[in-house]
């Protein structure tokens, strides 16, 4: 590979990190992901060069001086173009408007002049040296197309055929085509390593505040490719909304083994429900425990983590939602081995990643929607965060250029995005399904999330960090942690003005597949650990811990235990001790049907480890 070119990977590569440094949140909790650029020994520099536009970019008309002439002297162009005068003949002249809203001054031989027209209307100009000499520009408003509609996967308007034709013609493309099936899914996560394969291999984002616009990118350029490919130029990607229970099963094409649409390598489960599946009205999947955080947590908090390290909605809808669907779709084969799901390395190999991936970009555009209190939700403030570029293919085929940048996404209506969904997510349904069994205080009683533009001065009460670190594998474990409180049976709650941080450092995975761990404290003796109680803290994710590049160092997670802690205090159930119970949940029980061959109970061993637990107010 020339040396130009592995220079500007290795800069690019040295920036995403920067990039992510200054955007980490000081202190504990503050999670920040790893990647990988991977860079092809064989890709030139035409890949790299002149790219179509995203969106309509404005245009440019050039207007000659011929002689004693103007050509072409009527011209029409959109507002945002621009017209640039270049004088072809010895005599001087000028382009003069009428109303006087541009003037080139005197052009000479070669001289040019450009203006750029941001209203519409009819614009006459003329030459000062010579008033005959006249000209007419129009310029029309631009009408942005009305946004296209992304359906509910379970919706009549879904296009399954189209997506099934494009994966096809994707898949008959061959593996260094940046169209092709394999080539868009390595994009995301690959097994292949850094001598194989190509630049943009790898560069997914998980668990930093770009993965929420990363994935919507992704999403957009693989909807125009399956667009290209299927010959549908109105295809939408459909969006799988599992919250409803009666919904929690794939339609008959994805579980046709003769249909392009299906894999193998999932969960035997979810490849065998249907709508006629007995106890389709029961959640196959549990959808709640992060759901339930969502709506009492995260769902009020801006994206970005606050100076403090509590989770924001970006960090909990990942892991808490995400992941989990991640494990529970891929589960395991009866080897052990992961389903493509499982994994960051396989996951968009599965034609079920991308409808999967659009409900949590739906998620997002939910988030951004909801007003509550009189607050609208807020994304990073950060300008570092908004002028991130990422790079991509369009549907021919080369990278778009220049790359998008962060804040051009964030709102799916408009340009350069255009596009809505069939429905939103709003509070309704998770207040009538997730309520836990015992009401946990609102967040005001709680005292609520700090703004994230207020520094936050964290004091840590509490902290157990065994030498051999913390074991979670198939029974519960309970974790006691020594508090230093002002007073015996002293509120957290009080002390911390209304926020108390629970944060888990150095968590790894040993990369069983399809588990999850669910968080609790104080749990009482005689009750079993349920989410629907004020006793749930939430989930740790794993589907990014297990291999590959965002595996490579032990990763933390946090909790905001400030209304667990309130709802405890309320019924008499705090006395200022604080004891931390892991449950592990297995999130592809039918592989229990193979004789125990590949479950984690046959694997045995611990399933994640955790290096220290903290409290911090």
């Amino acid at each position: 590979m020339n040396g130009p070119l592995v220079d500007r990977l290795a800069r690019r590569l040295a920036a995403r990190h920067s990039r992510r440094q200054v955007l980490e949140v000081a202190g504990k909790g503050s999670v920040v992901g790893l990647g990988a650029t991977l860079i092809a020994p064989n890709i030139g520099a035409g890949i790299l060069g002149t790219l179509p536009a995203f969106a309509r970019q404005g245009q440019e008309t050039t207007v000659t001086i011929v002689d004693f002439a103007f050509e072409p002297n009527a011209i029409e162009v959109n507002v945002g173009d621009t017209v640039t005068w270049t004088n072809t003949g010895n005599a001087p002249h000028t382009a003069t408007a009428d109303d006087g809203t541009f003037d080139s001054g005197t052009l000479n031989n070669g001289g040019t002049f450009s203006h750029t027209f941001a209203t519409a209307g009819t614009v006459a100009y003329h030459c000062e040296l010579h008033p005959d000499m006249t000209g007419t520009i129009v310029i029309a408003e631009v009408t942005a197309p009305a946004p296209y509609t992304r359906p509910n996967l379970h919706s009549p308007e879904a296009d399954l055929e189209s997506y099934a034709l494009a994966v096809t013609n994707m898949k008959a493309l061959g593996d260094d085509d940046p169209r092709s099936w394999m080539y868009q899914a390595n994009i995301h996560g690959t097994l292949l390593d850094q001598s194989n394969w190509l630049e943009l291999f790898y560069t997914c984002e998980h668990r930093s505040d770009f993965f929420w616009p990363w994935h919507r990118m992704e999403l957009y350029w693989f909807e125009q490719i399956v667009r290209d490919q299927s010959g549908n130029p109105d295809w939408a990607l459909p969006y799988w909304d599992y919250s409803d229970p009666t919904h929690q099963y794939l339609p008959e094409p994805f579980r046709d083994p003769d249909n392009p649409l299906f894999v193998a390598e999932s969960s035997r489960a979810v490849n065998s429900r249907d709508k006629n599946s007995p106890g389709i009205d029961e959640p196959m999947f549990d959808y709640c425990p992060g759901l339930r955080q969502v709506e009492f947590g995260a769902w009020n908090r801006p994206l970005d983590r606050p100076p403090a390290p509590s989770p924001g909605a970006a960090l909990t809808l990942e892991t808490e939602v995400h992941d989990q669907i991640h494990g529970w779709v891929g589960g395991r084969m009866a080897d052990g081995t992961p389903g493509l799901m499982s994994i960051v390395e396989t996951a968009a190999q599965d034609p079920v990643f991308w409808l999967h991936h659009a409900n949590m970009d739906r998620l997002w555009a939910s988030w951004r929607a909801i007003t509550q209190g009189g607050v609208s939700r807020q994304d990073p403030t950060d300008p570092i965060w908004g002028d991130t570029p990422h790079e991509f293919f369009d549907q021919t085929g080369v990278t778009i250029n220049p790359p998008w940048q962060v804040k051009q996404v964030t709102d799916t209506t408009i340009d350069p995005l255009g596009y809505q969904y069939e429905a939103l997510a709003d509070n309704a349904w998770f207040e009538t399904n997730c309520q836990p069994s015992i009401p946990i205080p609102g967040q005001d009683e709680a005292g609520g999330a700090t703004p994230s533009a207020t520094p936050v001065a964290l004091m840590e009460v509490g902290t157990y960090a065994p030498e051999e670190g913390i074991d979670i594998g198939l029974d519960p474990v309970d974790v006691p942690i020594p508090l230093e409180l002002p007073e015996a049976g002293g509120s957290l709650i009080s002390l911390g003005g209304g926020m108390v941080v629970l944060t888990l450092d150095g968590i790894e995975s040993a990369g069983i597949p399809a588990v999850s761990v669910e968080v609790y404290i104080n749990v009482p003796p005689d009750q079993e650990p349920n989410f629907r109680t004020p006793y749930f803290v939430g989930v740790i994710g794993l589907f990014a811990l297990g291999t590959g590049p965002h595996a490579e160092h032990g990763s933390s997670q946090s909790f905001d235990i400030s209304q667990n802690l309130a709802a405890l205090e309320a019924s008499g159930e705090w006395a200022g001790e604080l004891d931390v119970r892991f449950v592990s949940k297995d999130l592809d029980p039918s592989s229990l049907d193979e004789a125990g061959v590949g479950t984690p109970e046959a694997m045995g061993g611990p399933w994640v480890t955790i290096e220290s637990i903290s409290v911090s107010v």
